[in-house]
């Protein structure tokens, strides 16, 4: 069956405390069930939870809501109207700039929209729980939308994966959260998150998603169709050779899709622990990305896509 008509579960059942790889005090490496040093991972989040207060999403969506009133003249109101809400939000859906804006407020509340709106300009993210997926509505799970402490392990997971590689975002990717209770996560173009996500730890939200993204960067499910296909780890002719010969957790020895975004993961943010397991798989990582940020940098500059750009930035 093509990989393509398979709905590609990520199932994450175990929890990073218990189960992080690392090198140990003795210089040895210590292979566990995912590819993250939980030392690292705290390193790299706790900073991000301190730049992404109240007041930095508050003062964003001020700066982003006069933009858009500058750029288009239809939203005269919409800064006055949203830096009210802020302190007295009472239902004013009939008489606001932007209906779907104050409707997304009164069902979630002011902070959580910010960040599904941040989520959705800044890493071309669409957090919106109204989307309806057969293959999930089967299972008895109904969408829920995130908590605002889950959409900050969103934002934080999306800016960690973007300053590592900056990748061209035309198509929307979606995430959603599902009440489903039997596994963690799955990955088919949308990424959906379970009930096993929600109740971990707020570091583990953070790395599940990473290994999701990863997913979409490699390409297996689904990677900006307009611009390239991903990265492409499984059809790279010097991967296959190294492909069995070394494995960065037990989880990347399932299958060659979880390889791919565990090595990914490793690569950026527990590095010298696969230089160490899997020191092949670094370098090969290395080639490839290297040739896929000059086809992104081929994509940008040609003409084809400077007139998409202005197009979409006229209109939208």
């Amino acid at each position: 069956m093509k990989i393509n008509n398979v709905i590609a579960f990520i199932t994450l059942f175990l929890s990073l405390n218990n189960y992080a790889s690392y090198i140990d005090k003795n210089g040895e490496a210590v292979i566990g069930w995912f590819s993250v040093d939980d030392a690292l991972m705290i390193e790299e989040i706790d900073p991000l939870r301190l730049k992404f207060t109240d007041d930095y999403f508050h003062n964003w969506f001020y700066t982003y809501m006069y933009k858009n009133k500058v750029k288009k003249k239809s939203f005269t109101r919409i800064h006055k109207r949203f830096k009210d809400f802020f302190t007295d939000f009472d239902d004013q859906s009939e008489d606001c700039a932007v209906p779907s804006l104050c409707e997304m407020i009164k069902e979630v509340g002011i902070e959580r929209t910010i960040k599904m709106v941040y989520l959705y300009e800044v890493y071309g993210i669409n957090t919106t729980h109204f989307k309806k997926v057969e293959y999930i509505l089967e299972y008895v799970g109904t969408y829920e939308p995130f908590t605002n402490k889950e959409l900050l392990s969103l934002i934080i997971a999306s800016e960690l994966f973007k300053q590592n590689f900056h990748y061209i975002s035309q198509e929307k990717l979606m995430m959603t959260y599902s009440n489903y209770k039997k596994t963690n996560a799955s990955a088919n173009a949308l990424i959906t998150f379970f009930n096993r996500w929600r109740n971990s730890n707020f570091y583990d939200k953070v790395a599940t998603v990473l290994h999701e993204l990863y997913h979409q960067l490699d390409g297996l499910h689904f990677y900006n169709q307009a611009d390239m296909k991903g990265i492409m780890l499984g059809s790279d002719k010097e991967w296959k050779e190294i492909v069995d010969t070394c494995f960065v957790s037990k989880y990347a020895n399932t299958n060659f899709a979880e390889d791919a975004s565990e090595s990914l993961l490793a690569y950026f943010h527990n590095k010298a622990y696969l230089d160490q397991v899997c020191p092949e798989k670094s370098k090969v990582i290395k080639r490839v990305l290297e040739e896929a940020k000059i086809e992104q940098n081929k994509t940008r500059n040609s003409l084809k896509y400077k007139l998409n750009h202005a197009i979409r930035s006229f209109f939208y």
